[in-house]
């Protein structure tokens, strides 16, 4: 829309000025100037209806600009004398006026002469009512003397900001000037950055300029700024402090906008005297961090009644209750997972936690992988890999202790011993990397004692060696049906007792004229310990008592797996007693 009102054009030279640097030119090295246009105080809309706020224009655009075209030939203008005519203000106004605002340029008036043009009227729809500066400065021809638009020499980065008022009162009152945005050292700029949900600091400031002097920059304290993904269609403000200075919080990542109207007067409290401010905000999702993941300490081995590999860690890596492990076990026909609860991981020593995962004597040349989580799925451990195998041959590497070694290589000799019995990955034996001195420390099972006695009603007994060593007592069922309970006493490799009752109905099914009583309490170390089983009545009348161990159950099978459980029983119960 044309505005009427007439009123002073000041087309003036810009120049960069030390001290102000303009954000285009050094951050991003960009062949464009940028123009903005504004009438009191808000910047108008270009020919599509989006603000003329900080648009760039490059230097190909403005040199398609032929001043003879307009019948301005005479307000070429070479600076430095080299034959060739600068680009200035004059070919951005132009320009700006028919291919931003969507105007023709046949309808401005021009007058004056090179030096001292004068827009008339008619430029963005103005008459003589406006005004502008050129990187926030009014600008200098020379020392107390203005440049028109003809001589001004435009350079990459260089911003204008054109600002026209319905009143004569900007030019005499104190709250005229340019608002800009500044950056944290006062600089001027357009652009700044943030990231999502996190305080975006941001000040407002005024540039004043007089006709023969350079720019005072004033904080604008109390004033409105605006933000919104689109300029003019706020999704919230904020009021600068003292100082200029506010915080915005974007909510999102993405492209902002922050705009300042300009404001009214001080000497002339009913007119607009001062420019809007604008700059673009670009804003980033704030990246996660991972949580930091930490090394397990070490491994080792439990030898209870089964195999169980420790994964050791320091306690102080893990806070909480609801962690758990996923241990990844590489079986032979496919890789099997297994999930351990915190509830189940004990403690090493005061400082560190262990994690155990129980494997077959058949596994011992399966590798095992251990990662820790949080209940919420996130990792906090790196993958910790280990094997009984590899446990093992660190046990040769590092270990002065006779006994170790020996231990070592029993364990091995039965993990290849039930490879064989379960027909289980039998290509690679446990104990196929042995050297024949390491061979030579193995533990031969001589002088077998069977000291096993039968109760009342008792078949015999057994030895499971798969993922625990069980120790079973197998009884007739017209026998064991009348029982009400067995108890269980031994003397364990410490030369502690140990006594329990296992209830009738734990007694386990043997097969259909049979069933048996289970002990899975005894170590590999108690493969000599005698164990009594006496059964007795609902009445608590004793019906028999039977014996049988590790030990006395090999010197009757004389089976290799058997023996080689024996052998490993010898070496670990020598190491706990040496």
């Amino acid at each position: 829309m044309r505005i009427t009102k007439k009123f002073l054009s000041m087309i003036l030279a810009i120049v960069m000025v030390l001290g102000l640097l303009p954000m285009a030119a050094f951050a991003t090295g960009t062949n464009n100037v940028y123009i903005s246009v504004s009438y009191d105080g808000k910047y108008i809309a270009d020919k599509n209806g989006d603000p003329i706020a900080y648009v760039p224009v490059s230097f190909e655009e403005l040199a398609s600009v032929d001043l003879d075209a307009y019948n301005l030939g005479e307000y070429t203008y070479d600076e430095d004398g080299d034959g060739v005519y600068e680009i200035t203000a004059l070919h951005m106004v132009i320009y700006a006026h028919e291919n931003i605002y969507g105007g023709d340029f046949s309808e401005v008036t021009v007058t004056g002469s090179p030096g001292s043009s004068y827009f008339a009227g008619g430029v963005f729809g103005f008459d003589e009512n406006l005004n502008y500066y050129l990187n926030g400065e009014y600008p200098l021809a020379s020392a107390g003397w203005g440049a028109t638009s003809d001589q001004i020499v435009l350079e990459a980065g260089d911003y204008l900001d054109i600002g026209s008022f319905s009143s004569w009162d900007f030019f005499g009152d104190s709250n005229y000037g340019f608002h800009f945005f500044a950056d944290e050292n006062g600089t001027f700029t357009h652009n700044y950055t943030a990231e999502e949900n996190e305080a975006c600091a941001v000040k407002l400031v005024r540039s004043y300029s007089g006709m023969g002097s350079g720019a005072t920059v004033f904080d604008e304290a109390g004033y409105e700024i605006s933000y919104g993904t689109a300029l003019y269609d706020a999704a919230g403000t904020v009021t600068t402090d003292d100082s200029g200075c506010a915080e915005i919080t974007f909510p999102a990542a993405g492209t902002w906008y922050l705009w300042a109207d300009g404001g009214y007067g001080c000497e002339y409290p009913d007119s607009v005297v001062s420019t809007p401010a604008y700059a673009e905000v670009t804003v980033t999702a704030v990246q996660e961090e991972e949580p930091q993941q930490f090394n397990f300490s070490g491994s080792t081995m439990t030898l209870g009644n089964e195999l169980v590999l420790n994964f050791v860690f320091d306690s102080s890596k893990v806070t909480g209750t609801d962690n758990y492990a996923v241990a990844t076990i590489a079986r032979e026909g496919g890789d099997a997972e297994v999930i351990i609860p915190q509830s189940q991981w004990s403690v090493y020593d005061e400082s560190k936690t262990q994690i155990p995962v129980t494997l077959f004597a058949k596994e011992m040349t399966d590798r095992v992988t251990v990662v820790i989580y949080n209940a919420e799925g996130e990792q906090l451990s790196t993958p910790r890999t280990d094997s009984i195998v590899e446990y093992c041959g660190r046990m040769f590497a590092n270990s002065t202790v006779q006994e170790d070694k020996i231990l070592a290589v029993d364990m091995l000799n039965y993990g290849a011993a039930a490879q064989i019995q379960f027909k289980y990955a039998e290509e690679t034996l446990a104990n196929a990397n042995l050297t024949e001195d390491q061979k030579a420390l193995a533990t031969v099972v001589t002088d077998m004692n069977d000291a096993s006695k039968k109760g009342t009603g008792c078949a015999g007994g057994t030895l499971t060696l798969e993922d625990k060593i069980l120790l079973n007592f197998v009884y007739n069922n017209s026998t064991i049906d009348n029982a009400a309970y067995a108890t269980i006493s031994y003397v364990d490799h410490y030369n502690t007792p140990v006594s329990y009752n296992i209830e009738a109905a734990d007694f386990k099914y043997f097969n259909d004229d049979m069933k048996m009583i289970q002990i899975n309490t005894l170590v590999v170390a108690d493969c000599r310990t005698l164990v009594c089983v006496e059964l007795f009545d609902a009445d608590g009348n004793s019906m028999g008592t039977s014996t049988d161990s590790v030990e006395s159950y090999t010197a009757r099978s004389g089976q290799g797996l058997f023996e080689a459980i024996l052998a490993f029983g010898y070496s670990a119960y020598n190491k706990f007693h040496n």
